[in-house]
């Protein structure tokens, strides 16, 4: 049976916790990886993205008036006009000294920003710039690249509000937020400040690692947000890593941020590459149907570039399996995405065993074919390649193809 949307939620986010170190054990039985800055990094970047940010950097936008000031009594020493309420203990010592009866100390009340409430939505806006910030440095063009964009469009709109921006631009504005700043804040009731602590409240559980925080994000926002394509790629990626690492003895250690260019996660010196990229082998020694395709896209205009392989495991640049995943919600197309699969991943081992000196069908025996349902394939793992479905991740059926990987 074709899994549905929310199955795969549910794997990618038991993966990704597991990668966290606070979820299920992997049934493979490989070690877990210690949490890194950069796994935290990723966190971060994912709640500067996450719903709630957004709708508070878009009501601050929209509803600038809603940010209030508050009350500040300062007390000062006059002579005369009496500006405020007088401190009677505090002028009667104060008069006995300068010998002045018409001194007092008073009591000023002005408006001011600098409110806990105020200073907790600053530092939420400025944090979530800084998170997006990093993500469009350091995962430029790569998944979250379009939302990191216009994410950070907005924050600087929502920063350059007068009264935040003004908070900020002084010291006391930028300074650590205090422990009664924070009871100022969760006891504001306007929806504004609401909205503000409960993003506070989140990134605090996310910066901690609470289990409840981060599984909260992910369920929420950042799965939901992936289109369920990428999310069937997520889970088999997953999927293929936890094997590895219970072949081979070495955690999996995941780059979240998914930037191109990079691995996607390592085992021991194993990489996982995501949209990897497979030169095309020199027309010598392409077959006449593949020239006879390639001529058709260029007299339509079309260049035929470089493919990319849905994952690639590979060690030292050299390529040891290819994995072809093919989502679909209906059963009845298992057939047809078969049939799409076989060429598209026969053509990949060709392009590899032409670069690296090898054949095809070696490469081949070590590569799976990945489906949203099986349908009249069998489960398999080896020549002259492996097959599995949705509903085969969880278990430990990539064992045997992890070992046959870690031993290529």
């Amino acid at each position: 049976m074709t899994g549905s949307a929310s199955d795969l939620d549910a794997i990618c986010l038991r993966g990704l916790l597991r990668w966290l170190g606070s979820g299920p054990r992997s049934p493979y039985g490989g070690p877990v990886a210690s949490v890194r800055h950069e796994d935290v990094d990723v966190l971060r970047m994912w709640w500067a993205l996450s719903s709630r940010v957004g709708a508070l950097a878009a009501r601050l936008v929209a509803r600038p008036r809603e940010v209030s000031p508050a009350l500040d009594g300062f007390r000062r020493e006059v002579s005369g006009e009496l500006p405020g309420p007088p401190d009677a203990a505090a002028s009667v010592l104060l008069q006995a000294i300068t010998l002045d009866p018409a001194a007092f100390v008073v009591t000023e009340t002005s408006a001011t920003w600098l409110s806990g409430a105020n200073r907790v939505l600053a530092k939420n806006l400025d944090a979530a710039r800084a998170a997006v910030r990093a993500a469009a440095l350091h995962a430029r063009g790569g998944l979250f690249d379009g939302p990191a964009k216009e994410r950070l469009a907005l924050l600087d709109d929502a920063l350059r509000v007068a009264p935040i921006r003004e908070l900020l631009a002084t010291p006391a504005g930028r300074s650590r937020i205090e422990a009664h700043e924070r009871r100022q804040a969760a006891k504001a009731r306007a929806p504004l400040y609401r909205l503000s602590w409960d993003c506070a409240s989140n990134l605090a559980g996310i910066d901690a690692l609470e289990p409840e925080s981060v599984a909260a994000l992910l369920a929420r926002d950042t799965l939901p947000g992936m289109e369920t394509w990428r999310k069937f790629e997520l889970a088999v990626l997953l999927e293929a890593g936890e094997a590895l690492a219970g072949a081979t003895g070495h955690p999996l250690v995941l780059d979240a941020s998914f930037a191109p260019g990079r691995p996607a996660a390592k085992v021991g010196d194993i990489e996982i590459r995501w949209q990897r990229a497979i030169p095309q082998r020199p027309d010598a020694d392409l077959d006449p149907g593949e020239i006879k395709a390639k001529a058709l896209a260029s007299a339509m205009g079309v260049a035929a570039g470089t493919a990319r392989a849905d994952i690639a495991i590979e060690r030292a640049g050299r390529i040891l399996s290819i994995i072809e995943c093919k989502w679909f919600g209906n059963p009845d197309s298992a057939s047809r995405a078969i049939l799409e699969a076989s060429p598209q991943i026969v053509a990949y081992a060709r392009d590899v065993a032409y670069a690296q000196g090898e054949t095809a069908d070696a490469i081949l025996s070590r590569s799976l074919v990945a489906l949203a349902d099986r349908g009249p394939a069998p489960l398999s793992a080896g020549a002259p390649i492996g097959c599995v479905g949705l509903s085969d991740v969880g278990g430990t059926i990539l064992g045997p193809w992890a070992a046959a990987v870690a031993a290529a």
